[in-house]
């Protein structure tokens, strides 16, 4: 277990992490847009052609900036982040409410894979399923601990190299 924290919480705190970091980046190219507005004030008095040729400079300059900051490549990791979060809180959610690991299992198979899937004939599909929807039971039925997290982590990356391996993402 990563940090001592459950898988639940590992996801967040990722989700989280890209935040931050996007809003230092944003900072920094805060900071690079007041350093060229400092720049094109001492450029006012210029000739329209001598404003232009800078303006077109501190913008190809900036580009470069933005993308020497891996802002693009963050969003990336965050929408990834949040996709993840998200799947893993429905997985939670429908843990916590049913009754059963078998109604866990039917609900998690309607929810996570298409619905064309037969998602019992997709090689080790039935056994991750099973393995959460055991595990989800035992957490929200008075387990709620390292073991059992670590079982539902172990299910989790086992369906994320089933989706993996028929292309897809989780």
């Amino acid at each position: 277990m990563a940090n001592g924290r459950h898988l639940i919480n590992e996801i967040r705190a990722e989700l989280d992490w890209t935040e931050s970091e996007i809003s230092r980046i944003h900072d920094q190219i805060a900071e690079i847009d007041r350093e060229f507005a400092r720049r094109l004030a001492h450029v006012g008095a210029a000739s329209p052609d001598v404003r232009e040729s800078f303006l077109k400079d501190i913008s190809e300059r900036r580009k470069a900036e933005v993308d020497t900051l891996g802002l693009t490549q963050l969003y990336a990791l965050q929408n990834r982040a949040a996709q993840r979060f998200s799947r893993l809180t429905r997985v939670y959610e429908v843990g916590c409410a049913a009754e059963n690991s078998e109604s866990i299992r039917e609900t998690l198979g309607k929810f996570l894979f298409r619905a064309g899937d037969d998602y019992n004939q997709i090689p080790g599909a039935p056994e991750a399923l099973n393995h959460l929807a055991a595990a989800l039971f035992r957490y929200f039925n008075g387990s709620l601990n390292d073991e059992t997290d670590q079982s539902i982590r172990d299910a989790w990356l086992s369906l994320e190299g089933v989706f993996a391996a028929l292309g897809r993402k989780t």
